[in-house]
């Protein structure tokens, strides 16, 4: 079999592959940081347990002098403290230490006087 020697096939240049390997690797680029930065910020479930401890704590107090907590459960521990304080509630802040991460969580508590 004999090959056709008037069929040509034309070749791009060594500039047209250097713009497309650059523009793979710009791409490849910048999924992997998106990708870095989604992984990065995932938060696990033991901060949402930890965030509705908070909630039903802050929900079931009536008296001021039951404004302490501290909770310590497998993966995090929170503890709280008085910020301020007066006659018809107080501002706490809980600190949530999870898989070496620290969080702030700030929640008013509103006082209800004992009416026995």
């Amino acid at each position: 079999m004999k090959l056709s020697s008037n069929y040509s096939i034309k070749g791009s240049s060594i500039l047209e592959s250097v713009i497309s390997i650059t523009g793979i690797a710009l791409c490849i680029l910048v999924s992997f940081t998106i990708y870095l930065r989604v992984t990065g910020t995932f938060t696990t479930n033991n901060y949402y347990k930890s965030i509705g401890l908070i909630d039903e704590f802050v929900s079931g107090k009536k008296f001021a002098t039951e404004l302490g907590f501290q909770e310590e459960e497998a993966g995090f521990i929170i503890n709280s403290r008085v910020l301020q304080q007066n006659e018809k509630g107080a501002l706490l802040e809980f600190s949530i230490n999870v898989n070496d991460r620290s969080y702030s969580v700030l929640r008013y508590v509103p006082i209800i006087k004992n009416r026995e």
